[in-house]
C-alpha cells in the first residue's frame, strides 16, 4: 500500500502549490495597490505645490 503514499504526496504538492500561487497573487495585488496609492499621493502633492507656487509668485 505504498502507492497511496505517493498519491497523498502528489495531492499535498498540488494543494500547497495552489496555496503558494494564491498567496503570491495576493501579495502582488497588495504591492500594485500600494504603488497606485503612492502615485496618486505624489501626483496630488505635485499639483498642490504647483498651485501654491503660482499663488505666491509675483505677476
Amino acid at each position: 500500500m505504498r502507492g497511496n503514499n505517493n498519491v497523498g504526496k502528489a495531492a499535498m504538492a498540488v494543494i500547497f502549490g495552489l496555496g503558494g500561487a494564491y498567496t503570491g497573487f495576493l501579495l502582488q495585488e497588495r504591492f500594485l495597490e500600494e504603488r497606485r496609492v503612492a502615485k496618486r499621493v505624489e501626483d496630488e502633492a505635485q499639483r498642490r505645490f504647483r498651485l501654491e507656487v503660482q499663488a505666491t509668485s509675483p505677476q
